[in-house]
């Protein structure tokens, strides 16, 4: 299990690889970013990477192949053109930080056009939203009063040939 930031996440694979030690590698959500398990990839002769398993809630707005068609990562790259240019908009905290951010537009809309402190948090504590359009298909932004934990549901996936591919249907978390 590597749960671990993404610097830290390729250091795990290179001293596994030096190792000689070939585990099956669950990697946590936050260091799946392509350019992570490419640089891990490359330095490991891609013995520690391949079948690395993870999970994760967002399109990979770098597999353009899956995705390249897809308006919600239409509508990504045509922000990080406008706002960011300079940014890398295959780092998945770029894509992260616009789903975060449709969520909040989503709460302060739902909290109306003179939103208080108490009406923010009303807002925040319920949402039940199918329009993210950065997380993957299937997945709703939801919370309740007693549920302040927005995604119940993620994707599996396996690390292939250099590429994070699906693994079955969403599975939710109860």
């Amino acid at each position: 299990m590597i749960f671990a930031l993404p610097k830290q996440t390729i250091q795990s694979f290179i001293a596994a690889d030096k190792l000689g030690w070939r585990p099956k590698a669950f990697v946590a959500a936050v260091s799946i970013d392509p350019f992570v398990m490419e640089v891990a990839r490359l330095n490991t002769g891609n013995r520690s990477t391949e079948g690395a398993t993870s999970m994760a809630f967002l399109k990979d707005a770098s597999n353009k192949a899956k995705w390249g068609k897809d308006a919600g990562v239409k509508l990504y790259y045509s922000i990080m053109k406008r706002f960011n240019p300079g940014g890398d908009p295959k780092a998945v905290a770029n894509l992260y930080g616009m789903a975060v951010a449709h969520t909040m537009v989503e709460t302060l809309k739902k909290a109306g056009g003179t939103p208080t402190r108490k009406k923010l948090l009303d807002a925040a504590t319920h949402l039940s939203s199918k329009t993210n359009p950065f997380v993957l298909p299937g997945i709703v932004v939801k919370t309740g009063p007693g549920d302040r934990y927005p995604l119940d549901q993620v994707q599996l996936y396996r690390y292939t040939k250099g590429v994070w591919r699906t693994i079955g249907p969403l599975v939710v978390a109860r």
